[in-house]
């Protein structure tokens, strides 16, 4: 029991990771099979919202007004979101799941380099596209902290973020796949798997 206590916070890291890689298998496979990257990120967003929004609302009864400058950065952050995984899922369509599992905990700016190296089978286009998604997701981390400290309610945060990136999200969908509606139907496969699973990241 002793050595548990000791390992835990090790294989807690270990399964998260375990976790992130099976995710990207699902949405790799989704992808291989004809989803829509766009399509996926509504369906991911919009099932984070259902989940989220009820802990939200019954967790949390003291919330902040919500202001217009609140509202404005929510939008921001729901941007910033929906920004980050279209350049990761853009840039995992172009390469492989191992790559992009592996550039996301990649950020800092020398370790491209290495990565660079390393991943010499992968294109150009797709390396670019997940570098771009690493640093936004730096970015958005930051005005996140930011703010938390205006809007102090973790949940009602998150909720709000998923809400507005379905809505962000499904404009750029409805944009890139018009005269395609068959790419919003999904089955009992991979591709509802992987909005489902998506929500845990």
């Amino acid at each position: 029991m002793e050595l548990f206590h000791k390992l835990k916070h090790f294989l807690a890291v270990v399964f998260l990771q375990l976790g992130f890689a099976g995710i990207d298998i699902l949405r790799k496979k989704a992808l291989n099979r004809g989803m829509s990257i766009y399509v996926l990120l509504v369906y991911r967003q919009a099932i984070a919202t259902l989940v989220i929004a009820p802990f939200a609302f019954f967790l949390e009864k003291d919330r902040p007004k919500m202001t217009l400058s609140i509202f404005i950065r929510l939008m921001g952050l729901g941007l910033l979101e929906s920004v980050d995984q279209n350049m990761y899922y853009l840039g995992m369509k172009h390469t492989t799941a191992t790559f992009a599992a592996a550039m996301r905990n990649i950020i800092p700016a020398i370790t491209f380099v290495i990565a660079w190296i390393v991943c010499l089978q992968n294109s150009i286009k797709g390396f670019s596209l997940i570098t771009v998604g690493c640093f936004n997701r730096a970015f958005f981390m930051i005005l996140q902290k930011i703010t938390l400290r205006t809007y102090p309610t973790e949940l009602s945060l998150a909720a709000w973020i998923c809400f507005l990136g379905t809505v962000e999200n499904a404009v750029v969908a409805l944009f890139m796949e018009r005269g395609n509606a068959t790419v919003w139907f999904i089955q009992w496969d991979a591709k509802l798997l992987a909005a489902v699973y998506s929500v845990s990241t």
